[in-house]
């Protein structure tokens, strides 16, 4: 099995559909560099859309799994959780959300979503994955009773999981004898 990445998303924007907090500075996700997307947590948010991540998956290849790294935190007694986190296929959000029910932590840390042999309840392609619509969709939701904090996403990054057309995942071993 080959990968590509992880790859950065050059395209963020936002879009309603979760809470009613937009994100602030959405394209601060792009890189780790202490300088993020944020929302106030006054509700939740709006999803934080990452797309195109020019990924070049070969032609006739077979998609195996999406990994989806984000590096998150919030205030300090905020109590952020993810409320959505799912891929966007064909300019679409679609797919199990694999929303985590763990509260965000006060320092910045990477949360893994999916794996190197899952695909989100979706049918992938090399012609989904490396269009310029597909991609990864984001929301968080919070504590009502912490409205004031501020949640932060300072990077997301993903990772293409593949077997190319013609390969093989079996291996062959020849031991010698004497």
């Amino acid at each position: 099995m080959a990968s590509i990445g992880p790859n950065n998303f050059s395209t963020f924007t936002t879009a309603a559909g979760i809470g009613s907090a937009d994100w602030s500075a959405a394209s601060s996700a792009q890189t780790s560099d202490n300088v993020a997307a944020n929302y106030r947590c006054d509700s939740g948010s709006f999803y934080l859309k990452a797309t195109n991540c020019n990924p070049s998956v070969p032609a006739g290849a077979t998609i195996n799994g999406i990994v989806v790294e984000v590096q998150k935190k919030a205030d300090v007694g905020t109590k952020v959780q993810d409320s959505a986190a799912q891929l966007i296929k064909g300019g679409t959000i679609s797919g199990t959300n694999k929303a985590s029910g763990t509260t965000w932590s006060v320092v910045y840390g990477y949360t893994t979503y999916g794996s190197s042999t899952d695909l989100w309840g979706l049918t992938l392609t090399p012609t989904d994955v490396n269009a310029t619509n597909f991609g990864f969709a984001f929301a968080g939701s919070d504590d009502v009773n912490t409205a004031g904090g501020t949640a932060y996403v300072d990077h997301i990054r993903i990772t293409i999981y593949y077997t190319a057309s013609g390969s093989s995942s079996q291996q062959s071993v020849t031991i010698m004898g004497w």
